[in-house]
């Protein structure tokens, strides 16, 4: 009847060695065209004979990790996404800035920090055209070449409500040629920011 069709079909499913022609005929009888000699494959095992390239669940994915180069840092300050604010998590004391790749995009970078702190750093991708130190201050990185006539331009603004560090480094890759910004929002004093260019 259909109730043992149901135990039948919902039975662990037996081994070749477990059956014999008698049980393997009654159980073809029961089941019809829904008998199948062989247990289906099951998903695992279709992937490890595919060599399906997935991701392990215990591996983080290719999105959480930080460009080549920026490998140190907690994290990275957004290129081409327009202007934006930008706020520190908690625990991010490091910070990512690809300037060569924002001159490249063909979207504007123009980026907010909103609670930066002089205890944090910048770790900076610059265009070939720097030829600079690869460790200082923001301070003494001021005025260093960008290529194509360009230069990195640091400005405190302090006083009327302000506290902040107005940065630029050159324009975007778009047909009116931005300027990339990055305002420090906290501090006025380039010489306590410490810099990496990579």
């Amino acid at each position: 009847n259909a109730v043992d069709e149901l135990e039948a079909a919902s039975a662990i499913w037996p081994t070749d060695e477990e059956l014999d022609e008698d049980a393997r005929s009654e159980l073809e009888a029961r089941l019809g065209e829904s008998y199948r000699p062989e247990r289906p494959e099951s998903f695992s095992e279709r992937r490890e004979r595919d060599e399906w390239d997935l991701p392990d669940d215990d591996e983080p994915g290719d999105d959480d990790d930080p460009p080549e180069g920026f490998e140190g840092v907690d994290e990275m300050l957004p290129v081409g996404d327009g202007e934006v604010d930008f706020t520190a998590a908690d625990d991010s004391t490091v910070f990512g800035f690809d300037v060569e790749q924002a001159q490249e995009t063909d979207a504007l970078t123009q980026i907010n920090f909103t609670n930066f702190d002089e205890e944090f750093e910048l770790v900076l991708n610059l265009p070939d055209a720097y030829d600079g130190e690869s460790e200082l201050t923001l301070l003494e990185l001021a005025g260093a070449d960008l290529g194509d006539g360009q230069e990195v331009y640091v400005e405190p603004h302090g006083g009327f409500g302000e506290n902040k560090l107005v940065t630029n480094w050159g324009q975007d890759g778009t047909d009116e040629g931005n300027i990339i910004t990055l305002e420090l929002q906290g501090t006025t004093n380039p010489e306590d920011i410490g810099v990496e260019v990579i």
